[in-house]
């Protein structure tokens, strides 16, 4: 059974990053972390992930300056 696709939020409200049918990836600002509720991700869902996570690290040093 194929998974359902795995949503990747445009802008982030509270901690979540990217949900499927339930909220599939968490931020924790605090510590800087990252949770994720399903066991498995494919290459290109983690490589989406982690350039959407350079895109707000990016932005939080644009805002800092």
């Amino acid at each position: 059974m194929d998974k359902p696709d795995l949503t990747i939020v445009n802008e982030v409200t509270g901690k979540t990053l990217a949900y499927r049918n339930k909220i599939s990836v968490e931020l924790f600002h605090s510590t800087k972390e990252v949770g994720f509720s399903d066991f498995s991700y494919t290459w290109e869902e983690i490589i989406a992930i982690g350039k959407k996570l350079e895109e707000l690290l990016e932005k939080s040093l644009v805002d800092v300056t």
